[in-house]
């Protein structure tokens, strides 16, 4: 009977070894397995499986914790996955949501998202799971109009969901640093600092991932942001989309500028005030508007600009040159206008504008 006893522990023992080693080898192939499969998945279970029955098999004392040594496998086993993942940049087996759009893959793991920028590549991104916002390169993605975008989702809406995309488009409204809205417009004749008519009945708002990347920007600025689409709210036939993680890709490129000054024809010789900040007030002279261009998308009132810090009056002055210094008084001349500045007043007016006109004792009269 003790032979029989010893040669049965003995075949225990050795069963249990079999079911460490082929678990072990279930698990180890499907760490190695470099792609987002099932098999990887269920290669994983069965290896679970395994290891458990190897720790139980024949243990009557453990029969109660079959349960509780199932579920600490299971999770140190995603914690495996999610080690391996991190440090060798691979696809993670467990991934409980995954957000795609046509060429781009985020597995959302335990602790990390892993990014495939390219469905036809293997190279991966890995971050952890809290580092928010979209990781590949926004210049890979195309950049869909806000107007076509908000009139397709009210009836594509899950064809979106959970989506990354890049939305081009007009600002329509901005809360704060990180919140940015955007509606259906109509384009007027009238291009000057981008005014259009906004629809109401739709909005995209958009949560930015950081507190920064609007400070270039107010309302009626075209603006690229790459962001995911969450949900879909409608009251009192208002439909509000939201998209989270969103960063803002586009950029004004304030130092690239041109000035445009129209000149009045019937000028009456007298500054018209312009535009005051802390320290500055600004005037034109004989010209009917003054307007900026960044690029073709981006063209301003003077006053606007000011208004919305794009520019100020320092900046225009210390790009032009320096032409005539007499007392207070200093002529600053470029090729389509020039400024004239008394104390802390500058007058912007035609590229004839000199000190002969003698602008400061008239806004001096003004004041």
């Amino acid at each position: 009977m003790a032979k029989q006893s010893k040669k049965n522990n003995k075949e225990i023992i050795k069963r249990k070894k079999y079911a460490l080693i082929i678990g072990i080898i279930f698990i180890l192939i499907a760490l190695l397995i470099n792609k987002s499969t099932v098999i990887r998945l269920l290669l994983s279970l069965l290896s679970i499986g395994c290891i458990s029955t190897s720790i139980c098999y024949k243990e009557k004392e453990l029969k109660h914790f079959i349960p509780l040594i199932v579920m600490l496998l299971l999770f140190s086993s995603m914690i495996l996955d999610t080690i391996v993942s991190y440090t060798l940049k691979r696809f993670p087996i467990y991934s409980y949501n995954i957000i795609t759009n046509k060429n781009t893959k985020v597995y959302n793991a335990i602790g990390i998202r892993v990014w495939q920028c390219d469905k036809n590549s293997d190279k991966l991104i890995v971050t952890p799971f809290y580092s928010k916002g979209f990781t590949c390169d926004p210049e890979d993605m195309e950049a869909i109009d806000s107007n076509a975008f908000l009139e397709a989702i009210q009836n594509d809406y899950n064809e979106y969901k959970n989506n990354y995309i890049k939305i081009r488009g007009k600002i329509s409204k901005i809360s704060g640093s990180n919140i940015v809205e955007m509606q259906p417009y109509e384009e007027s004749e009238l291009t000057i600092d981008g005014h259009v008519s906004f629809f109401e009945n739709i909005t995209l708002r958009i949560i930015l991932n950081e507190d920064k990347g609007l400070e270039k920007y107010d309302i009626y600025d075209d603006i690229t942001i790459v962001g995911v689409v969450k949900n879909l709210e409608t009251s009192n036939n208002q439909t509000v989309i939201y998209m989270y993680e969103g960063k803002v890709v586009s950029n004004i490129d304030l130092n690239d500028y041109e000035i445009t000054v129209i000149t009045d024809k019937q000028c009456q010789n007298i500054p018209i005030f312009l535009y005051e900040d802390e320290e500055n007030r600004i005037y034109t002279y004989c010209v009917n508007d003054v307007m900026i261009t960044y690029d073709r998308d981006n063209i301003y009132d003077l006053q606007s600009a000011f208004a919305s810090n794009k520019i100020n009056i320092d900046t225009i002055v210390n790009s032009m040159k320096l032409d005539k210094k007499e007392k207070n008084q200093e002529l600053y001349t470029s090729k389509n206008y020039n400024i004239i500045k008394c104390d802390n007043n500058y007058i912007i007016g035609y590229n004839k504008l000199s000190l002969k006109n003698n602008v400061c004792s008239l806004i001096e009269e003004t004041n």
